[in-house]
């Protein structure tokens, strides 16, 4: 008898029905750094009022399912999480065809598979400030039709635009790492 086939992830749903789409997902592309729990933590503590969907894509991880389920625990009800765990890395450092390193193709896929109009980008050993996705959202009603500062882009400029823009590094009072970035998309 052939092996049951291997799930490639798992969803926990938010207290919205999935098929609205979320104001705002949030894509983490991981290579299993221990870092990831302070990412998560750090969105399930956005001051943003909207539901979130973050979106978690793991490449080349050793960590079973059960310990990201318990980093995944203390989800606030406006958030969902989906985990996309491929049998193979996407990367070309682990034997994938993509030249990304931290995740192949993994940031491009999550970003298609979002249902929601705005895209955050969180690396998995960055953490953000409370205010971060309420900020970006401000500055994106600000500016309607163009990108907002901080890996903040609209579905629609994901999938017809070209990305161009710089990164922009500081730290948090407790030291951690966070990312503002400014980006246009271009035709």
């Amino acid at each position: 008898m052939p092996e049951p086939p291997a799930p490639i992830g798992f969803h926990l749903a938010d207290e919205g029905d999935p098929q609205v789409p979320a104001e705002a997902a949030v894509i983490t592309p991981t290579i299993g750094r221990p870092e990831l729990a302070d990412a998560v933590r750090s969105v399930y503590r956005q001051d943003f009022a909207g539901r979130i969907q973050m979106l978690i894509g793991v490449d080349k991880s050793a960590a079973p399912d059960a310990a990201l389920l318990d980093m995944l625990e203390g989800r606030p009800g406006n958030v969902s999480v989906t985990v996309l765990r491929l049998p193979y890395s996407t990367s070309a450092r682990h034997g994938g065809v993509h030249t990304a390193a931290d995740g192949g193709s993994l940031r491009t896929v999550l970003s298609f598979m979002a249902n929601a109009p705005r895209l955050a980008y969180l690396d998995d050993d960055n953490e953000w400030l409370p205010e971060h996705l309420s900020a970006l959202s401000a500055r994106s009603r600000a500016r309607p039709g163009r990108s907002a500062t901080g890996w903040w882009w609209t579905a629609t400029a994901a999938a017809n635009s070209a990305w161009t823009g710089s990164t922009r590094w500081g730290w948090t009072a407790a030291g951690s790492r966070r990312s503002a970035a400014s980006s246009t998309p271009t035709a």
